[in-house]
């Protein structure tokens, strides 16, 4: 039996075709929070099969945030993929199948999850993964148009520079980690709440912990990185927990350091419209792998008399 707080649970539901019928998906997802270790949390997940809008809203009601359980006879879920799971736990709970008892006294429990793995450990990646990270922010970058979703939403972005005062074991250097952060919003309009608050927060210091960063190691050897904000990425103050209270007695030390930046992906490419090289030029990395899966030849000239170059938004 573990005694766990909730943090920040999301019920959601989407319409979608299928086979020309209208139909509606349902998920519930949180964090389940130790209450002896903070930095100890597990993703709970319930989509799929058994979720229907009695079951969406059973769980809305009942897990509030902050509300403490005794959870037991734990249950996984088995329809969730590893590299999507930025926990440190890396199964994910099913809440349906879990058994649950309240805990009435909450008072002197963590509020939150603390992200206890360095920036400099994101070197550590050997693949596409999603992670947590609790730093300051170095730098913050103006808005940016990020184009637009295949439904027509508009997007944003702005590049922040994380430092937790975390070093290279090899270089002793800090580490720099930027994250590219997209958000729904117009180039032309103001910035987005979320851009607000990383500006507050790089404008006055403040610790932030940020949940569902997306990174990538580049197949080519070369040792280039990319960090990006996935679907379901959100930031939250830190300032009360162990961590963020170090960094933020400390900023003024970690943010003059001397630094590194993890290195970046840059792709070779060119617009042959233009003749522009992008040689160095940061881009963001994909997954090219999957054409090769369905890799043949056709009867299109086009396609088979040249090489052709792919983009994929």
């Amino acid at each position: 039996m573990w005694e766990v707080v909730i943090f920040n649970p999301i019920a959601r539901t989407r319409n979608y075709l299928w086979n020309k019928e209208q139909r509606t998906s349902y998920n519930f997802q949180c964090m389940l929070v130790s209450t002896e270790d903070p930095k100890q949390y597990v993703l709970a997940d319930n989509h799929g099969r058994g979720m229907n809008a009695k079951n969406l809203q059973t769980l809305k009601d009942k897990f509030k945030p902050g509300l403490v359980f005794h959870m037991s006879k734990v249950v996984f879920a088995e329809n969730t993929k590893q590299q999507y799971n930025s926990a440190p736990k890396t199964e994910v709970v099913n809440m349906l199948s879990t058994t649950w008892s309240s805990v009435l006294n909450s008072a002197g429990k963590p509020k939150m999850p603390e992200p206890a793995i360095p920036v400099a450990a994101c070197m550590g990646i050997e693949r596409e993964q999603q992670f947590d990270a609790l730093a300051l922010i170095q730098d913050i970058s103006d808005m940016s148009n990020g184009g637009q979703t295949t439904t027509g939403q508009a997007r944003v972005r702005c590049k922040i520079v994380l430092n937790d005062g975390s070093v290279n074991k090899e270089t002793g250097k800090v580490c720099h980690m930027p994250v590219t952060i997209f958000a729904d919003g117009k180039y032309d309009e103001d910035a987005p709440p979320l851009f607000k608050q990383l500006r507050n927060a790089f404008e006055n210091k403040t610790a932030m912990a940020f949940f569902g960063i997306q990174g990538k190691k580049s197949d080519t050897g070369d040792g280039a990185w990319s960090f990006t904000s996935n679907f379901g990425f959100f930031c939250v103050c830190a300032s009360e927990t162990s961590k963020g209270l170090e960094l933020e007695a400390r900023a003024a030390e970690f943010l003059d350091a001397d630094a590194e930046a993890v290195p970046l992906s840059v792709l070779q490419s060119r617009s042959i419209e233009h003749n522009e090289n992008f040689a160095d030029v940061e881009a963001t990395e994909t997954t090219c792998a999957l054409f090769t899966s369905i890799l043949a030849e056709t009867q299109v000239k086009v396609i088979e008399a040249d090489t052709n170059f792919w983009q994929i938004n």
